[in-house]
């Protein structure tokens, strides 16, 4: 898997009702229904946004998990994650 399918979870939240209300409540179907990988579903449940980024996860998409507060998380979490990999390569850039 990879950043696509994090970028695909943060899209789906966006654009498709059930889904996120799906996440929300903790709906398996909604989780399985994009192929995540262990830790990358550990990554979005617990909004670990500095891991997300850093595995290449779209930074538009990621403030989708804040924006529908997905894991109670808020903007500052989200900032605070992403803080702490700016200053890192990220994975495959440099």
């Amino acid at each position: 898997m990879g950043a696509y399918e994090i970028d695909l979870f943060n899209h789906n939240l966006s654009v498709d009702p059930e889904f996120r209300a799906g996440i929300l409540a903790g709906d398996e179907n909604a989780w399985s229904s994009v192929e995540l990988t262990p830790d990358e579903r550990a990554a979005l449940a617990s909004v670990d946004t500095a891991w997300l980024y850093a595995h290449g996860a779209n930074t538009f998409l990621l403030h989708n998990l804040f924006r529908f507060g997905v894991g109670g998380v808020t903007i500052e979490h989200y900032v605070r994650g992403i803080k702490a990999h700016l200053t890192e390569p990220r994975p495959g850039h440099g």
